[in-house]
């Protein structure tokens, strides 16, 4: 499991960082600040900053979702679980992702050459390049947000031919 720079909760984007100052105190792992949309992590083994950065991940949904009171043996419980539910099922989200680039890319192609049936894409999966776009078309085939943070942020970098995030940097360019 990795932990991001950034994650968005309820249309919020909270940065997230790794970092000896955490206002707590001490004797804290970590942080979120709801205002600021911060969590803070302290620096220690992989493992436990995974499952301080889940912890504190479940607070600001907890405070998403208007919760004020919580209950952290509740929300470290739960931040456990998820935790061994991640690092027990590496890439249980990855068919998901390609489940939704295919229907998009489906949509797009059936749209612009109307041509109907599967036509599978690979959009980030090592190995397996894009597949071509119609004729003539240029920019994203389909692609409205970044198969690397979630963005929405894609753009054709034309003169270079290939499509790039803005958010995180991801680019299609070595597929």
């Amino acid at each position: 499991m990795q932990i991001p720079d950034k994650v968005k909760i309820g249309g919020q984007t909270y940065s997230v960082k790794v970092t000896e100052n955490i206002s707590l105190g001490q004797d804290y792992l970590g942080e979120t600040n709801y205002r600021q949309q911060k969590i803070q992590i302290r620096p220690s083994a992989k493992e436990c900053q995974e499952r301080v950065f889940l912890h504190e991940l479940v607070h600001a949904i907890y405070f998403h979702l208007g919760y004020n009171d919580h209950d952290e043996k509740k929300t470290d419980e739960l931040a456990g679980a998820l935790h061994a539910v991640l690092v027990d099922n590496p890439g249980i989200f990855n068919n998901c992702l390609e489940s939704v680039c295919d229907g998009i890319y489906n949509r797009y192609r059936q749209s612009t050459t109307g041509e109907k049936g599967h036509f599978p894409v690979y959009v980030g999966r090592e190995g397996h390049p894009d597949p071509p776009g119609p004729q003539g078309k240029k920019g994203p085939i389909g692609i409205n947000f970044c198969p690397n943070c979630g963005g929405k942020e894609i753009e054709w970098a034309e003169d270079l031919d290939y499509n790039w995030c803005r958010a995180c940097g991801w680019s299609d360019k070595d597929k």
